[in-house]
């Protein structure tokens, strides 16, 4: 006979159930410790970590558990002309690793009064919010939030479902901030954390309350770099820079220069590669084999040297990339794409070469056809990338193919391309199979946009829709599951949401979700929907 098994396994998360002494109470022993009772055993480690005093202490305090209950015995005498607030954050677990549900605060003075002011709100980032920690600041005319190099005078931590407190506070102005704190020194850094910024300041009245949501991501703080230079041909430079660049080329290739010890080399064309935007591609007059040459970008003090080369262009242009994809489904009855080569094209007569063709055997208008052509309109970049749209609609839940006469593409020095045709075949979503959302949004600022996440897939994918000018938004073509629905005001008109910037420092846009979680089925519209600002 085997042993009993244990019984259910244990997921309960840890409760505080009392407090000595009593949150707000006054006129308190300043050498007084505080107990804090669990339901149950807790993890000194992380209980250590999730332990905030306000004001900050110059020496942390001692930490002492006992069974189910943890002494915090300080080193400082409580104040008597300020609240000292002593919190529990949400990243405390049990031995089993169950972590608290919320924070939990205490306040206490020596003194006569308590601050009562209190911020609250949430941390829109999912499941991942529990255990951010939340910091605020006292605005003043000097103010220069940076948490990476010295903690702020208030945090707390968010709880399971992103929501925090931070109590007890005087009145005041505040700056509020969010980080992961994934080293758990209670910095900011920009190298693993994700970081909310605030759309305003909150200002707080004696004894008032107020509510701010914070929108966290993560920071590409890296400055561009160009990082290799080298000759792939004696026409051809390859740019390679650290990241995806998010300049335009026009504002790039003015700063470039290329010379030797006798004379500069003439860039003729320069592109992106359709693949990988980090990288650009010049065209040049012919390099000398022998000479090395330096490549000088303004603003950037180092000296990129790399040798001509002799090896001559001779290869044909080839499709590297589109859009649509092979094999994608969720294309618009009115598609538009796009289609990128590896080298700089010679100008064509490129409406004839392009050709959309839905080959079905089935009846249509009463006809049997087995294929059928819809004219497409073409526009060139110049250099390397071809735009193509349609005038009328095509059918749902069709397949079609899109396919290219390579047989006259030229690249810029007359090669030409060693393949005879290219296709990819993609099919019309069928909004029949799909869902809206449709409602009002309560606020009469015209620069709202609407938002409707998925949560059913491990990356959400997120729908946006401008709110019209009654207010009214419509969400169409969504795929059955469950959504979130968020709207932001997009002050700077770029079409998404701006998260602000630290240093300098400047506010992220106003945003607010809607408490419930939205199902979308088929053939479904969810109407009536109203979001109002909290």
């Amino acid at each position: 006979m085997g042993s009993p098994s244990g019984g259910p396994e244990d997921k309960e998360p840890p409760l505080i159930i009392n407090v000595i002494p009593a949150s707000g109470a006054t006129n308190v022993d300043p050498e007084s410790d505080i107990e804090f009772t669990f339901s149950e055993r807790v993890d000194r480690a992380s209980l250590i970590e999730a332990l905030f005093i306000t004001p900050p202490p110059e020496k942390q305090p001692k930490v002492k558990i006992n069974g189910q209950k943890v002494h915090i015995l300080l080193h400082e005498p409580i104040p008597f002309e300020r609240t000292l607030v002593v919190s529990i954050g949400a990243s405390v677990m049990d031995l089993r690793r169950n972590k608290l549900e919320e924070s939990f605060a205490v306040a206490l003075t020596a003194g006569e009064t308590i601050d009562e002011g209190r911020i609250t709100g949430s941390v829109f980032a999912g499941h991942a919010a529990q255990g951010m920690l939340v910091a605020a600041w006292i605005v003043s005319d000097s103010l220069e939030i940076d948490p990476t190099e010295s903690p702020p005078e208030y945090m707390t931590q968010a709880g399971v479902d992103g929501g925090f407190v931070l109590d007890y506070l005087p009145a005041g102005t505040y700056r509020i901030a969010c980080w992961e704190d994934k080293k758990r020194d209670r910095l900011y850094d920009p190298a693993t954390d994700m970081l909310g910024l605030p759309w305003r300041d909150v200002i707080l009245e004696k004894d008032s309350e107020t509510r701010i949501e914070i929108y966290p991501s993560k920071r590409d703080t890296s400055e561009t770099r160009l990082f290799i230079v080298s000759a792939s041909d004696e026409r051809h430079i390859e740019l390679r820079f650290n990241k995806i660049l998010d300049r335009k080329l026009e504002e790039i290739i003015p700063k470039l220069g290329i010379r030797d010890t006798v004379s500069t080399l003439s860039i003729k064309r320069a592109w992106f590669d359709a693949v990988d935007s980090s990288r650009i591609v010049l065209y040049t007059e012919m390099q000398n084999p022998d000479r090395e040459y330096l490549l000088e970008f303004a603003g950037d003090t180092t000296l990129y040297y790399f040798n001509g080369s002799a090896i001559p262009d001779t290869i044909g242009p080839r499709i590297t990339a589109s859009f649509p994809k092979s094999m994608d489904r969720d294309v618009s009855e009115l598609p538009s794409g796009w289609i990128g080569f590896d080298d700089a094209i010679i100008e064509d007569e490129f409406d004839i070469m392009l050709s959309l063709t839905l080959v079905d055997s089935s009846i249509i208008d009463s006809t049997a056809f087995d294929s059928i052509e819809f004219p497409v309109h073409c526009r060139f970049n110049g250099a390397n990338l071809l735009w193509w749209e349609l005038d009328d609609p095509l059918l749902f839940g069709r397949e079609y193919t899109l396919s290219f006469d390579m047989n006259r593409i030229q690249d810029i020095a007359g090669n030409r391309s060693p393949d005879t045709t290219w296709s990819v075949s993609f099919t019309i979503l069928d909004p029949t199979e799909t869902g809206s959302i449709t409602g009002m949004m309560l606020d009469n600022d015209f620069r709202w946009v609407v938002v409707a996440r998925s949560i059913d897939r491990g990356n959400p994918i997120e729908t946006h829709n401008k709110v019209k000018t009654d207010g009214s938004f419509n969400i169409e073509r969504l795929n059955a599951g469950k959504y979130i629905i968020w709207a932001y005001i997009d002050r700077d008109r770029n079409d998404m949401y701006s998260y602000g910037k630290l240093l300098p420092f400047s506010f992220a846009e106003r945003f607010t979700v809607s408490p419930d979680t939205i199902t979308v089925r088929e053939r479904w519209e969810n109407s009536g929907v109203k979001i109002e600002i909290r």
